[in-house]
């Protein structure tokens, strides 16, 4: 029926099909794959060999778009489990082929690799591949295998009889190490690493009993990388990996390799948290904290502020660790060199800190340091700083945060910034007072500060503001004030300026 009634249509697919023009390639393909949900569209593709040939041989397409169609329409096979029109259009000959290292070029192997959920046994040796994007590929798609397979190994084809998780995680460990002593280039170790990390999977599969001798291997080789890159050289795994100095000879590629390490041991940390017990655990991280060139990059000083922020809460000793934190922070903060979005994120971190019920008499120092960046010429760290007072009040309240901004005064730092020179830093300053009073504590300090009980009493008067989100900030203020305390004392100015909300 299908064939009666688009007989013509038909025709002009099976011709589409091999036209050199990519769009319609596509197109045809898709319209083929659309024919799987039907019995009379599997049948059509049965009986035409053309059609079936040319979608295997589209793996090969110049066209990234048409070899994603065909990888769609092999992955619906399975999905619908169509047997019959699998023996007919079975790619593993052709996938298995683009599988082998240089056989390929980057966009065949990746289209591959999208396939190859059912073909692993011969992708592993695509980790030495130069191609970092195939390279990539290969241990997400390893990632992913850990989590599901209790038998990887005979799954990659690297065990010809069922193995344990315990073995595949040795292997893999192995690889890694091998794979870091073989490197030629940073990419090859970048690689290395990524593929540790996604060997931690197993780890979530073994007991955890047995988890520690495993763990303490990954920590040792990662711990040695890291001490590389912040120039502590002190023998041992660190001389194993010696020639890694090579590649890490700037701050751009030791910044490029660290970030990656830290990431890494904070995925493993997290799964082993004895680690942190380790008496040169805390050096990862303050070793990054008090290395200017270091922590000058972004990427290292938001891994290693995450790394910091998620394993405290485990540390022994943790009031000592707490004080050089700040410690660190305080002073980072006080370089006049580091720039508003690395300002953010010591900000951030320094906001989680003060959630911790032992964050005591701390804060004096980090209230001294804030206290000076309300004057900061530029004006988005006057904006960030206004940001995390904010922050301290935010529901759900933290009583050792709203302590803190209340016992050292932040908020007439910030009330004083509500007629600052720059519109942004006047609208943060605006959002502070509406949640200070949206909180009980909030509101009390508020009503205990004549500066404070002026400003909510003039909040109307912002309503004339010239920079349109310095009046909505006003306005929800008022309608907060209204809606949670009272309106007693606002002094509502009725003008007539260009402006005013209306």
């Amino acid at each position: 029926m299908l064939e009666r009634d688009h007989h013509d249509l038909l025709i002009l697919m099976t011709k589409g099909i091999t036209s050199s023009e990519a769009a319609l390639r596509c197109a045809c393909i898709e319209a083929c794959r659309s024919f799987l949900v039907c019995d009379q569209g599997q049948i059509w593709l049965l009986q035409n060999e053309e059609v079936t040939s040319f979608i295997m041989l589209a793996l090969l397409d110049q066209s990234s778009y048409v070899v994603a169609e065909a990888c769609r329409l092999f992955a619906n096979l399975i999905e619908f489990n169509l047997t019959t029109l699998m023996d007919v259009m079975d790619p593993s000959n052709l996938i298995r082929h683009l599988l082998q290292p240089g056989t390929a070029d980057s966009k065949q192997t990746v289209a591959a690799l999208d396939f190859c959920w059912t073909l692993l046994h011969s992708f592993i040796s695509l980790l030495c591949l130069s191609d970092r994007i195939v390279r990539a590929r290969v241990v997400e798609i390893l990632s992913i295998l850990f989590i599901w397979d209790k038998d990887p190994l005979q799954t990659l084809n690297l065990e010809t009889c069922h193995s344990d998780t315990n073995k595949a995680y040795m292997v893999m460990l192995k690889t890694v190490k091998g794979m870091i002593k073989e490197a030629k280039k940073l990419d090859d170790l970048m690689t290395a690493i990524s593929l540790l990390d996604a060997s931690f999977a197993l780890l979530t599969q073994i007991n955890q009993t047995d988890i520690n001798p495993l763990s303490d291997m990954a920590y040792h080789v990662l711990y040695a990388l890291i001490s590389l890159c912040v120039n502590h050289e002190e023998g041992g795994e660190q001389d194993e990996f010696r020639q890694v100095k090579k590649f890490i000879d700037t701050n751009r590629t030791k910044a490029n390799l660290l970030q990656l390490l830290l990431r890494t041991i904070n995925t493993l940390v997290r799964l082993d948290t004895r680690l942190i017990q380790e008496s040169n655990f805390s050096d990862i991280v303050f070793n990054v904290l008090e290395n200017k060139m270091l922590y000058s990059d972004s990427r290292v000083l938001k891994s290693a502020l995450i790394l910091l922020t998620s394993t405290l809460w485990h540390a022994n000793r943790v009031e000592h660790i707490l004080s050089k934190t700040i410690e660190s922070l305080v002073k980072m903060s006080d370089d006049i060199g580091l720039d508003c979005k690395s300002l953010i994120m010591v900000l951030d971190t320094l906001n989680t800190l003060l959630g911790h019920d032992q964050i005591g008499l701390l804060g004096h120092r980090l209230a001294e340091s804030l206290s000076l960046k309300f004057l900061d010429t530029e004006w988005d760290v006057r904006d960030a700083s206004v940001h995390f007072v904010g922050q301290l009040f935010e529901a759900p309240f933290v009583k050792t945060k709203i302590q803190f901004a209340l016992a050292f005064n932040l908020p007439l730092d910030v009330f004083e910034r509500i007629h600052d020179s720059e519109a942004y830093v006047r609208a943060s300053a605006v959002e502070v007072l509406q949640m200070m009073m949206a909180s009980k504590e909030g509101w009390d300090y508020v009503q205990q500060h004549k500066v404070s009980r002026e400003l909510a009493a003039k909040l109307p008067s912002l309503l004339h503001d010239t920079e349109a989100f310095v009046r909505r900030a006003a306005l929800d203020a008022i309608i907060c004030l209204v809606k949670n305390r009272f309106c007693q004392g606002m002094l509502m100015e009725i003008k007539d300026q260009p402006n005013s909300l209306k």
